[in-house]
């Protein structure tokens, strides 16, 4: 038996995500919590990336949003959250308030994926009600 691997650039990989139905609405794939394998802004430019940089971090893709939430300045999502098999996190940018909500994977490399999306608050209580981010977007104390 043998194994196959095909090289494809990250924006490639990038680009090849489901277009988001929602405005604001941000998919992004995360590699050890702060390099971006996958993001829009990556779509249409390398970012300065090279064989010392392979991929860009965080705070280089122009997503304030997901800087905020890499940079541990998320704040606590609804404990119903977590029986999804999701995590998550609450942002505030330009005081409008960001949810963002992922699942690590393990299974692709020798460190964790992030894979999510972003949503802004407002449109994801509009949009999803009474699903998954219902229960993200629902003011949460852990005390």
């Amino acid at each position: 038996l043998g194994i196959v691997i095909a090289g494809v650039p990250v924006t490639t990989f990038s680009g090849s995500g489901a277009p988001s139905t929602e405005p604001g609405t941000v998919s992004f794939i995360l590699r050890n919590g702060d390099e971006v394998l996958a993001h829009p802004s990556l779509a249409h430019g390398e970012h300065g990336l090279s064989a010392d940089s392979p991929l860009p971090l965080v705070g280089a893709v122009g997503d304030p949003v997901l800087t905020a939430f890499a940079r541990g300045k998320a704040g606590p999502v609804n404990p119903l959250l977590a029986a999804t098999g999701l995590q998550g996190g609450t942002v505030t940018v330009d005081d409008k308030a960001y949810i963002l909500v992922y699942r690590t994977v393990t299974s692709y490399d020798t460190e964790p994926w992030e894979v999510g999306r972003s949503f802004p608050r407002a449109t994801t209580r509009r949009t999803y009600g009474k699903g998954v981010c219902a229960a993200a977007v629902t003011p949460w104390s852990p005390t």
